[in-house]
């Protein structure tokens, strides 16, 4: 803060906490105070951080920008009152009110919800102190399922900061605490703020235009309808990232009851071959997981992984009359079974050993 700067204000919550505002946007607070007896303290000011909004963040260009007032209804709410002059739509000063929220010191982390009670971000106190602030966001498709989560920087783009997807109409009336989800995506996919560890979830249809295709022969995903086809992993995405660009993702095809058939989990950084001290390892960019079901209870018969490959490693499962497990058998050829667990009930159902 420059040293000429004109201070106009000065407001305390409470003995130690408080505010000081002046020209030029400044707003600064106390930080590291302490009492020193029953009637003052010492203790130094601090410039409030841009991301809470103040110190230039809101400034209009080629304009000056004042804060002659600040008034505090609690120890984080607060109402900031000054004026403008944005020299290239007018000369004539106007005045300007807008609120104060600092809550900075108090949580650990921070949630916050849309319209409907879903939780859209979350800032926990890593990502506060990272330079630049990251928050983690989830986004939901028309149906309110999940189809995106994972990290974000904040952007850089001045009029895309976090603050900006707040303020949206409800009942007809403009809520400036609610989050406006076309603001919260168009935030999401400004480019200048990185995403990083991007789960994005498919659901309803195979993505065919680029993965189905790279599947190994014999896997199809069936009966999809309302359900998750595949989960992508990125280690850093955008809207211009190609989809094949996923560090590992896991296929899902159903019966017709809805229960998982087969699972697929598809690793991209074990896709090509390699040599090591003269044996070539193939290619282990996937591995298949296949179930079993009763047809009328539903119970698990068998599990097989990479059934009939080298690696194929199976468990079967036995149920007695009143669909308890009875027995737990292995194999590794689908041919030789080992039986690893054997359970018995009392006569009045609870497990006995």
């Amino acid at each position: 803060v420059p040293a000429t700067t004109i201070f106009n204000d000065i407001f305390f919550t409470d003995e130690v906490n408080g505010y000081l505002v002046g020209n030029n946007d400044v707003v600064l607070r106390t930080q590291t105070t302490t009492l020193a007896g029953d009637d003052y303290g010492t203790g130094s000011w601090a410039v409030m951080p841009v991301s809470d909004g103040l110190n230039g963040q809101l400034s209009p260009a080629n304009g000056t920008f004042h804060i002659n007032a600040i008034a505090m209804t609690s120890s984080t709410n607060g109402t900031l009152g000054g004026w403008f002059n944005n020299t290239t739509t007018s000369s004539i000063p106007k005045v300007y009110a807008r609120k104060l929220r600092d809550e900075s010191g108090l949580y650990s982390t921070y949630f916050y919800y849309d319209r409907l009670g879903r939780i859209v971000a979350s800032q926990n106190t890593r990502q506060f102190n990272e330079t630049p602030k990251k928050y983690s966001y989830t986004l939901y498709d028309g149906l309110g399922r999940v189809f995106e989560a994972g990290e974000k920087a904040e952007n850089t783009t001045p009029t895309q900061q976090f603050n900006s997807i707040f303020g949206a109409v409800v009942n007809y009336f403009t809520n400036p605490n609610v989050i406006d989800d076309t603001k919260l995506q168009t935030w999401v996919n400004d480019v200048t703020g990185n995403r990083s560890q991007v789960t994005r979830t498919q659901y309803d249809v195979p993505e065919t235009t680029a993965v189905a295709p790279t599947f190994p022969t014999g896997f199809t995903q069936d009966n999809l309808r309302k359900r998750i086809a595949s989960v992508f992993y990125y280690e850093n995405y955008s809207a211009t990232t190609p989809i094949l660009d996923y560090a590992h993702a896991t296929h899902y095809s159903y019966d017709i009851h809805g229960n998982v058939k087969t699972l697929l989990q598809d690793n991209r950084k074990l896709a090509t071959n390699s040599t090591f001290a003269g044996f070539t390892q193939a290619s282990e960019q996937f591995n298949r997981i296949d179930y079993t079901y009763d047809l009328i209870s539903g119970n698990v018969h068998e599990v097989n992984y990479e059934k009939t490959k080298h690696d194929q490693w199976s468990h079967k499962y036995t149920y007695d009359a009143d669909n308890r497990i009875t027995d737990v058998s292995t194999s590794t050829d689908h041919v030789i079974w080992d039986k690893d667990a054997k359970y018995f009930y009392y006569a009045h159902g609870p497990l006995a050993r």
